[in-house]
């Protein structure tokens, strides 16, 4: 009697794990469709519901499937959308680095606050970002706000190597916020080639 009721059991919570799956990919497909929504608060939503269901880990394999609405949505009419799709990119991390061109974009944006979620969604990306190297630099040395500057200088110092070159040229940047924030990236990434330029 205990056997039989403890296969039933084990039955159910596997039948449970099945569903769970299938409601997870169903959610997925929802969220991916409501990124197209006309709803532009219905858009944004969905967006940050992927950036939590990503950092999460709630979102596995599927995650592919997410990166060309939410890189179609950095082109988004709405700042929200494009600023929330940008940060649901970064919280793929180098699985996004198909995105890397549309984020590159997207630091030339109008708004401060897509700009900045751009540069901030390129650092998780790392080595698969250096293609936004020189547009880095561009943020890092002219951008007007303190925050984009800063996300900027972080997205390079995790790209690595390949961006010291250019770090080492912002040292001379008559901003001594610049000039900090490419110190410290090019301390943090340990390059002997930047060491005569710190000193």
């Amino acid at each position: 009697m205990m056997k039989s009721i403890s296969w039933i059991l084990l039955v159910c919570l596997l039948c449970l794990q099945v569903y769970a799956d299938e409601t997870r990919e169903q959610q997925i497909e929802k969220l991916i469709k409501q990124l197209q929504d006309a709803d532009s608060d219905v858009r944004s939503n969905a967006a940050m519901t992927l950036t939590h269901e990503i950092s999460q880990g709630n979102i596995g394999s599927e995650v592919k499937d997410v990166i060309p609405t939410l890189t179609r949505a950095l082109k988004d009419q709405d700042v929200g959308v494009r600023s929330s799709a940008a940060y649901a990119l970064g919280s793929i991390g180098s699985g996004a680095k198909d995105a890397v061109s549309a984020l590159i974009r997207a630091l030339k944006d109008q708004d401060v606050g897509v700009r900045h979620s751009a540069a901030w969604a390129l650092r998780p990306i790392g080595s698969g970002a250096k293609d936004a190297v020189p547009d880095l630099i561009r943020a890092l040395l002219q951008d007007e706000d303190k925050s984009v500057r800063a996300a900027a200088a972080w997205a390079l110092e995790n790209i690595g190597k390949d961006a010291v070159p250019a770090l080492i040229q912002a040292l001379q940047n008559p901003d001594a916020n610049v000039r900090g924030s490419a110190a410290m990236a090019l301390g943090n990434i340990g390059s002997e080639d930047a060491v005569p330029a710190l000193i």
